[in-house]
């Protein structure tokens, strides 16, 4: 993570295989400095990039509209319980993209140096079998952060977008 002069990485490493399994935390900020750690490691903790893998291979047809699903989420130095919530299907017009269907949902953000407590990032990701982040959008300290796909390449499947009048297809 780099923010302005802020700066943060985190390596985990899941040790599954201890009588009590648990993550080795690698964990450096600039305001903290250099720390070696262990976090509890429950069924469902996620960090980041997992998360992301995790909720791309959600069957969103069975989760429920509205509904708080809970999840365990590890940044920085500690373990977070939070949760996600489906906000069901639409039509979201991503500048420089065009019309895309998407799923749209929240996720419950932790309040820090960056993002206000309370507050819910909302996602939107393609309604297709990619299933790509196509925006975001989130309260911060001092206004809303944002962001959209510009490109892509390498995708598995096509992008499939709307037109003003039919979809279209691009292939690979």
């Amino acid at each position: 993570t780099h923010e302005g002069k802020y700066v943060a990485r985190n390596t985990y490493i899941y040790n599954w295989d201890a009588p009590e399994p648990y993550i080795a935390a690698d964990v450096y900020s600039s305001s903290s400095g250099q720390r070696n750690i262990q976090l509890p490691l429950g069924r469902c903790t996620f960090d980041l990039p997992a998360l992301f893998f995790f909720a791309r291979n959600i069957d969103m047809d069975k989760v429920e509209i509205g509904r708080k699903y809970p999840m365990t989420f590890a940044i920085d130095d500690d373990v977070y319980n939070v949760h996600f919530i489906f906000y069901g299907r639409e039509t979201i017009n991503v500048k420089g993209l065009g019309k895309v269907n998407a799923i749209k949902f929240s996720a419950r953000l932790i309040a820090g140096e960056v993002f206000k407590g309370d507050t819910d990032v909302m996602m939107w990701i393609s309604d297709d079998d990619n299933k790509v982040p196509v925006y975001f959008e989130s309260p911060i300290l001092v206004g809303t952060a944002s962001g959209r796909m510009s490109g892509y390449e390498g995708l598995k499947y096509p992008l499939i977008y709307l037109s003003m009048a039919s979809p279209i297809i691009i292939g690979l």
